[in-house]
C-alpha cells in the first residue's frame, strides 16, 4: 500500500507515494484530515451535518458522496492495482484504515513532545540521537 503523508503544520500538504495530491475543495482535504486524525469510523449522517451544516439532509449526503468520490479517485490514481485505498467505506459509515501506511506530522511532534515532557536528562546517547532524529523529521515535514 502506498504511504500517505499528511503535513498539517503550516500550509497543508498531502502526498500519496511520491505524488502530491491536489484537492478541488478545502472540504475534501478537511474530510481526509478529520478521518485520519480522529481515527475510527463515523456515521455518514454525522459527517454530512458537520461538513455541510448549511445544506438539508439530502443535499448534505450528496455533497459527502461527491467528496468521497474525489478522495477515492485521488487515491486510485496513485496506488498500484489491487491495493486498498486508505478509506474504509461502508453503507452508513466512513473511516480511515488505521492499518494503512500514514505519516502524520502532528503525531511526530506529539510523540517528540511527550519525550520532552518525560524529561530528557540524562538520556543515553542512543536514545538522545533517536529523539533528535524524530524531532528533525517532524520539523522537516512542517
Amino acid at each position: 500500500m502506498s504511504q500517505l503523508q499528511l503535513s498539517l503544520l503550516g500550509t497543508p500538504l498531502v502526498k500519496h507515494g511520491e505524488r502530491t495530491l491536489t484537492f478541488s475543495t478545502r472540504k475534501a482535504l478537511a474530510l481526509l484530515v478529520y478521518l485520519a486524525v480522529e481515527g475510527g469510523t463515523h456515521p455518514r449522517k454525522t459527517l454530512s451535518e458537520a461538513f455541510w451544516p448549511e445544506l438539508d439532509a439530502e443535499h448534505g449526503r450528496a455533497a459527502l458522496r461527491a467528496t468521497l468520490f474525489e478522495l477515492r479517485r485521488l487515491f486510485e490514481s496513485t496506488h498500484e492495482p489491487g491495493e486498498r485505498a486508505h478509506l474504509l467505506v461502508e453503507r452508513d459509515t466512513l473511516g480511515f484504515d488505521q492499518g494503512s501506511l500514514l505519516v502524520l506530522d502532528l503525531r511526530l511532534v506529539e510523540s517528540a513532545s511527550k519525550q520532552v515532557g518525560r524529561g530528557i536528562e540524562p538520556l543515553a546517547s542512543q536514545a538522545h540521537e533517536a529523539w533528535l532524529a524524530q524531532l528533525e523529521q517532524a520539523t522537516h515535514l512542517a
